[in-house]
């Protein structure tokens, strides 16, 4: 669906985010939640000039929480230029009980029985998928090494001896 919707080039660049569910910290009754969250966020290259590409979805339903996006937003914190946003696709799994769905007419806003053990589960999956992606791409580059001054010269001199060469094959 990512694919069709978005197209190859921006599927290429999605991080999985895989976080197993986890309990949240005691909320004033002292139950603690028990929090999942996958789906997709976008590498921080991948940007967008508003907010409309974050979809949230709780218990497989969609919604609308301005908390929520935020997290993902704050999960970016420092990637992202000013005024550009990711895109998340992020299915939040938790116990029915612990969200209130009944609170607009077309049920795509929600109340969080904890609402800070949801924005807290939400800003750490995000935040550990984006961190585990860039430890991997530091490892690829270490593993490929940069290129070296040498390596550079022989590719500038490369290119120079192609142009040179396609000049004097272009007719007068």
């Amino acid at each position: 669906v990512l694919l069709s919707a978005y197209g190859p080039d921006t599927a290429r660049q999605l991080i999985e985010v895989a976080a197993p569910p986890t309990e949240s910290t005691p909320a004033g009754d002292g139950r603690r939640a028990v929090i999942g969250v996958s789906g997709f966020v976008s590498d921080p290259a991948l940007t967008w000039a508003g907010r409309n590409h974050i979809q949230l979805f709780v218990n497989g339903r969609m919604i609308r929480d301005p908390r929520l996006t935020f997290a993902v937003v704050q999960a970016y914190h420092t990637l992202l230029p000013v005024g550009r946003f990711p895109l998340a696709i992020l299915f939040i799994d938790l116990p029915p009980q612990e969200v209130d769905v009944n609170v607009h007419p077309t049920k795509v806003e929600v109340r969080f029985r904890d609402e800070g053990a949801a924005f807290g589960a939400v800003q750490r999956a995000v935040r550990a998928a984006l961190m585990e992606s860039t430890a991997r791409r530091r490892k690829r580059r270490r593993r490929t090494g940069p290129l070296t001054r040498s390596t550079t010269r022989l590719c500038e001199s490369a290119l120079r001896c192609s142009s040179a060469a396609l000049a004097d094959l272009k007719p007068s």
